[in-house]
């Protein structure tokens, strides 16, 4: 039984890692289904790439409008190795825990999304076929499972992953604490440190 004994007081990051490992072995977690993971794929992909273009109009002033600088960045040598890296980076920073908030009512857009007009059809570089997307969500996914489990176990000693995930299917007040948290985190995920923590693949992007 994973975690069925543990103290609840805390969770060294070392311990989570490995929980998370033994997790994605055992695939003995909820995630969201294809079409849902395809949508979230897409916002993933589409702010990861804006946040680099509004660090690039910040810095130069230029003019170019996102449609132009996402087809100009279509076939640019790298970029969608540095999208990823910066991606994947970005996204490590919230596996320390404490990153989701389990008590929201609705969610915020990030400016990018509330202010763009292309009818629901978000413009940019495919970065991931549907099995590298798929992954990708659901690992961030889980990570609110993890954060929420965690939380619920402070308040009930020896609280199981397996009663967990149960209940989780059985409770839809907890299973839409963990959706909103999912949505809020994507929402206020932030690209741009990352465009600007000289990662190996994103060398050529430096502004």
């Amino acid at each position: 039984m994973l975690f069925g004994k543990r103290k609840p007081e805390s969770t060294p990051e070392a311990d989570r890692e490995e929980f998370l490992r033994q997790l994605i072995r055992s695939n003995r977690f909820n995630g969201l289904g294809g079409e849902e993971a395809a949508v979230y794929g897409e916002i993933l992909s589409y702010r990861v790439q804006h946040d680099y273009y509004e660090c690039f109009k910040e810095k130069t002033e230029d003019p170019t409008t996102w449609e132009q600088f996402a087809n100009v960045m279509w076939d640019f040598p790298g970029w969608v190795e540095g999208c990823v890296a910066v991606l994947k980076y970005t996204l490590a920073q919230t596996s320390t825990g404490r990153y989701f908030n389990f008590q929201l009512d609705t969610v915020c857009l990030p400016h990018s999304l509330a202010s763009d007009d292309s009818g629901g059809l978000l413009y940019a570089v495919k970065l991931f076929d549907d099995r590298q997307r798929h992954a990708i969500v659901n690992l961030f996914f889980l990570q609110a499972e993890i954060d929420y489990y965690f939380r619920t176990r402070d308040k009930h000693r020896h609280y199981t992953w397996d009663r967990y995930q149960r209940d989780l299917m059985r409770n839809r007040r907890m299973w839409r604490a963990i959706d909103m948290a999912f949505r809020d985190g994507i929402a206020r995920l932030d690209f741009k440190p990352g465009w600007q923590a000289d990662l190996p693949e994103t060398q050529a992007f430096r502004l």
